[in-house]
């Protein structure tokens, strides 16, 4: 988007100008600076020099100025993120891991503009509907559109059902009154939002990730160039964070390129294939067959249909072997770009 038109109204077909990012976004844009701006991020230009826009399929992030590969995009302070260290003084009495605390806390601030004195500028700003998720058409069992998934996408689907409503299950028994409705937008929410953030002991427990603001507005890329957090010092050393909340997250430019003013600016989810990005993020890259001929993207395709009969016929001991290693059901081919 060109700085020089203005980001709240575009053309319709018919000639007449129509709401595009209407004011009521733009206030919401302001509102969350102005909390950032209480929880000690820097936010004018010079320290915050992207902004949301509209992009293709919603919003995305953009660049103000131009960076050279590298430097630093800005700065979120570690008490405007929402995770297990920022939300547990708030629930002292809950036995919840952080998904359903996260959760939790969302759904009991749902109301649009929130009003939750800690996060409810932020709150605001998220998506308010996942229609569009694999996982609503699930729970509201839409069978015409499920009949279109393949095996392998309703495999993962369905134990992302049973994860939701395990963690659905455990947090209606501690707090009273909450939907199903609404604790799947909370859900959602956090699991196609969150980020890594070091805050345990161990490196791979489950609880370290955080939702952070501003961040959550850039879109996937699997192979553009693209932002990257920077490494804690907990994660150099590999121990507890001493901060309370955990360290501040620092976002840094593409590694590989300078970026443009008006330049939107990526973040990879991680090396998802479309089956994966479609079941956890509701949303799948376009990718040709001359992509995948020439390697400019990473392919996988999941062939436990065709290998099922094959293993089963080896025997039970194959089988064994492969459930206590977590390999069952997951036999895939992959080609992944040439790291040369």
């Amino acid at each position: 988007m060109s700085r020089s038109v203005n980001p709240i109204y575009e053309a319709s077909a018919a000639g007449t100008f129509l709401p595009s990012l209407t004011s009521s976004m733009d206030l919401e844009w302001d509102r969350l600076l102005q909390w950032l701006s209480e929880k000690g991020m820097e936010v004018c230009k010079d320290k915050l020099p992207v902004e949301r826009w509209k992009s293709i399929g919603g919003c995305g992030l953009f660049a103000l100025r131009p960076f050279s590969p590298s430097e630093v995009l800005f700065r979120v302070p570690a008490t405007a993120m929402m995770n297990i260290r920022t939300l547990s003084p708030l629930y002292p009495s809950k036995k919840l891991d952080a998904v359903q605390m996260v959760s939790l806390h969302l759904v009991m601030h749902r109301q649009n503009p929130s009003m939750d004195p800690h996060f409810g500028p932020y709150i605001s700003v998220l998506p308010r509907d996942f229609a569009f998720h694999p996982l609503t058409w699930m729970a509201e069992e839409n069978t015409q559109i499920l009949s279109s998934v393949p095996p392998s996408a309703m495999r993962a689907l369905d134990k992302m059902l049973q994860r939701f409503r395990s963690d659905f299950g455990k947090v209606s028994q501690q707090t009273k009154g909450i939907s199903g409705t609404d604790y799947l937008w909370a859900w959602l929410n956090v699991n196609t939002r969150c980020i890594y953030q070091r805050l345990k002991a161990r490196q791979s427990d489950p609880d370290n990730f955080t939702m952070c603001p501003v961040l959550d507005f850039a879109n996937h890329s699997a192979h553009l160039p693209h932002m990257s957090p920077r490494p804690s010092n907990a994660d150099k050393l590999d121990v507890l964070p001493r901060q309370r909340f955990g360290e501040d997250m620092v976002f840094i430019s593409p590694a590989d390129k300078h970026l443009g003013v008006d330049e939107e600016i990526f973040l990879k989810y991680g090396a998802h294939s479309n089956r994966t990005l479609f079941v956890e993020y509701g949303f799948v890259l376009p990718i040709s067959s001359e992509a995948l001929v020439c390697g400019e993207v990473d392919g996988e395709v999941d062939v436990f249909d065709f290998m099922d009969s094959l293993l089963t016929n080896k025997g039970n001991r194959l089988q064994e072997l492969l459930d206590r290693e977590n390999y069952w059901g997951r036999v895939y081919l992959s080609f992944l770009q040439d790291a040369n």
